[in-house]
């Protein structure tokens, strides 16, 4: 096994492999992109990367990659973000073309350790922008777990507010900043069982503290509702904390 300094990708790393590497393991290690130095391996039949944070493969690299590594039939990856442009990307597609076993995604969850040699690229684009007002209407007496992770969601969706047995809503990963007032009149009047609800991109500001969606997660401790923004309250669920916090900043500001 050849050693590879950290943080360090050195092109001629494999030179003097070039006719006979058949087989090789760089898993584990603080890798951020594809070492270029693996294109000349013309005879590597498994490359092993897990564990390193390569999210993507450039068009430009996968060019030369296909054209000499013809003989890999494995190539282990599991850090991919697969978005819908990563599935039409040229490293997507010679990956499903030459049936290359081993990438998988990290991201989005929906897709989490999918294999993308035989994942549809359809599968890749498939996120929910929009939900119909009576799309859970035929569930409403028995539906008590809903996920709708890592979707294109930006407003809460009205049709749950139908769900009155509904205890756990995954909303994770979707840009839904606030909720208004209006719908929170509704939500808090039918999802009575409501225990759990996931929200990380909730925009904190003094105002939000003051809202009636706030003050019904309080009220009520449901859990997973967390800040995005401001940085100071990144990650904190709402459930517990104080109306003070949210307003903490433009309290000490004033006093300037």
């Amino acid at each position: 096994m050849s050693e590879v300094s950290y943080g360090m990708q050195c092109k001629d790393a494999f030179s003097y492999l070039e006719d006979s590497l058949k087989q090789l393991e760089l898993r584990e290690n603080k890798l951020r992109s594809f070492p270029i130095a693996i294109q000349v391996l013309s005879h590597l039949e498994s490359l092993d990367l897990f564990g390193n944070e390569i999210k993507t493969v450039p068009d430009d690299l996968t060019f030369y990659l296909q054209s000499s590594l013809k003989r890999l039939k494995r190539l282990t990856l599991n850090y991919i973000n697969c978005t819908c442009d990563f599935g039409k990307t040229d490293f997507a597609t010679w990956i499903r073309s030459h049936a290359i076993k081993g990438v998988t995604c990290k991201t989005p969850h929906r897709l989490f350790g999918k294999d993308i040699s035989v994942t549809p690229i359809e599968e890749f684009s498939k996120a929910i922008a929009y939900i119909s007002k009576d799309a859970f209407s035929y569930l409403e007496d028995s539906l008590k777990q809903l996920e709708l992770r890592e979707n294109k969601l930006r407003s809460f969706p009205i049709a749950i507010q139908v769900l009155s047995h509904l205890e756990s809503l995954d909303l994770f990963g979707n840009e839904i900043k606030t909720v208004p007032d209006d719908l929170t009149f509704y939500l808090q009047s039918s999802l009575k069982r409501l225990k759990r609800l996931t929200l990380n991109y909730i925009n904190c500001t003094c105002d939000f503290g003051k809202t009636d969606f706030a003050t019904w997660i309080r009220s009520h401790a449901i859990k997973g509702v967390t800040c995005k923004t401001p940085h100071r309250l990144f990650g904190k669920d709402i459930s517990v904390t104080p109306i003070e916090e949210f307003c903490e900043y433009v309290s000490n500001s004033g006093h300037k």
